[in-house]
């Protein structure tokens, strides 16, 4: 895993340059992304980048890395709706974003099989060492799945939702079977909290203890972190 350690805003600038040149050479690439406080600035910047270069965002095909269940379609808490909003104004086709539903986990994963997979996936660690709604335990040949999100990870959105007890009990999420199949990862992580999950990232075994430790596994997977995420290196 190649990890870089700099500012925040040259993490989230080198994480958006990194999506881009994907993008740049294949205009269709499938990209699965979360919308947590790390990966909207990046979106955001992605899109700033695309504008400045002439580059189009409308045949990028998109995918929700996770979901949560039960919250009304029109929610701008809903991972979906954030990661549209972050996007606004970028030409990107809403109508390209597929979102993974706990009434058909079969079928998404049955479109990437048929679509040849993910092209590039934007990730975030939670402080758990969660990656996307993949809790601890989840093992590495998930599927996606329906997930009960952990009391940790109910605290860590909590201020999303305005308390942990509104923070709804599950969440659909793509399994590590497609997430560590993606040809390229970009992974980044800003903060002092998140300087745990970057530790046992880069350093846990991966036996699903610390999910983010699956991501030593894959071949492309490049890790941006602040000087606080990566406190503990």
């Amino acid at each position: 895993m190649k990890t870089v350690i700099c500012s925040k805003e040259e993490a989230i600038l080198g994480a958006a340059r990194q999506l881009l040149e994907t993008i740049e050479k294949k205009p269709d690439a499938a990209l699965a992304c979360s919308a947590a406080d790390e990966e909207l600035p990046v979106l955001r910047a992605l899109s700033a980048l695309a504008k400045e270069r002439g580059v189009s965002l409308s045949q990028l095909r998109l995918y929700a890395a996770c979901e949560f269940v039960g919250l009304a379609p029109g929610s701008e808490r809903r991972i979906s709706n954030r990661i549209l909003a972050a996007l606004e104004g970028s030409g990107f086709d809403p109508a390209r974003l597929a979102v993974p539903s706990g009434d058909d986990c079969e079928g998404i994963d049955a479109r990437l099989a048929r679509e040849g997979g993910l092209d590039l996936a934007l990730l975030g660690l939670g402080v758990n060492c969660r990656v996307a709604f993949n809790e601890p335990a989840t093992p590495y040949a998930s599927a996606c799945h329906v997930q009960k999100l952990t009391d940790r990870s109910r605290a860590e959105l909590a201020p999303l939702f305005g308390g942990p007890e509104l923070v709804p009990e599950k969440g659909v999420t793509l399994g590590f079977r497609a997430i560590c199949g993606a040809k390229s990862i970009v992974v980044i992580a800003l903060g002092e909290q998140k300087s745990e999950a970057v530790f046992h990232t880069l350093y846990g075994r991966d036996d699903s203890v610390y999910p983010g430790a699956f991501l030593q596994l894959p071949p492309n997977v490049t890790l941006y972190a602040d000087a606080e995420a990566a406190a503990k290196l």
